[in-house]
């Protein structure tokens, strides 16, 4: 008879149980009030991707949608790449919940926004497929677009919120986030009108240095603790590693200690 065994891998976060039961609560206070912003740093494979994924399967539990996305060192010349792909992970589900939700969704965006649709729909293509082709209104110069595109996505947001429950939206790797990106992500906690929202950023806080857009946005989020928490994610203990490869390898405990040297 052949006997096979498989690695044991759980769900369990080790050895950050305080960080993840405090993140718990503030997405708890989001779902019940004004918008809240969690910046995790840690080094790469600190673990801080695989710990909000973690805090995304909970709190998705309660919640109806979620969006994330990753940015790239080659996509900071793009503005708004990452916030964008985010809410379009939103708008993506929204679409595959059937035309008569949809049809519920069009009509709350159009009421919400107005003759400002169009502006969501040139960063978020896929929000088009919701509202339909909308015509497009010329500003008089940069600063009035600016200021009509930081109004009209607020409103989108809220928009988004009210009906969601909590919206819980994950940015990950901002340090390589554009400028615009990160002042938007700014505006959207700054709001006094935007409620049951979670904003959850990740990014390797060794690349910090010389990065200006970020060191001004990360400031900017430290003049804000009602509305801003800071989880720094490091290294783990070398009885945690333990218990967890023992845990995997599903041997008695104190047996592999040497395995984390």
């Amino acid at each position: 008879q052949t006997l096979t065994w498989a690695p044991l891998f759980t769900d369990r976060i080790y050895g950050r149980e305080n960080e993840f039961q405090k993140c718990h609560e503030i997405s708890e206070a989001a779902a019940h009030g004004m918008a809240r912003i969690i910046l995790t740093g840690g080094p790469p494979g600190s673990g801080k991707t695989s710990f909000i994924t973690r805090l995304m399967e909970v709190t998705g539990r309660r919640t109806g949608l979620q969006g994330s996305s990753k940015d790239n060192r080659h996509g900071s010349n793009i503005p708004y790449s990452g916030i964008a792909g985010a809410f379009g992970r939103v708008i993506r589900q929204i679409l595959t919940r059937g035309d008569r939700e949809i049809e519920m969704w069009r009509e709350k965006f159009t009421k919400a926004l107005g003759p400002n649709l169009p502006v969501i729909s040139e960063v978020i293509p896929e929000f088009e497929i919701i509202t339909g082709p909308q015509q497009e209104q010329s500003c008089a110069g940069d600063i009035e677009a600016r200021n009509r595109f930081i109004f009209s996505f607020r409103l989108f947001a809220q928009t988004l919120a009210l009906e969601s429950g909590l919206l819980v939206l994950f940015l990950d790797d901002i340090q390589w986030s554009d400028r615009a990106g990160l002042d938007l992500v700014t505006s959207l906690v700054a709001d006094p009108d935007l409620k049951h929202v979670l904003i959850i950023c990740a990014f390797r806080d060794n690349e910090i240095s010389g990065n200006d857009a970020l060191n001004l946005f990360l400031d900017e989020m430290k003049s804000r603790p009602d509305r801003a928490d800071f989880i720094k994610s490091g290294g783990l203990p070398q009885e945690t590693a333990a218990e967890m490869i023992e845990d995997i390898l599903q041997i008695r405990r104190g047996i592999c200690p040497e395995l984390c040297d």
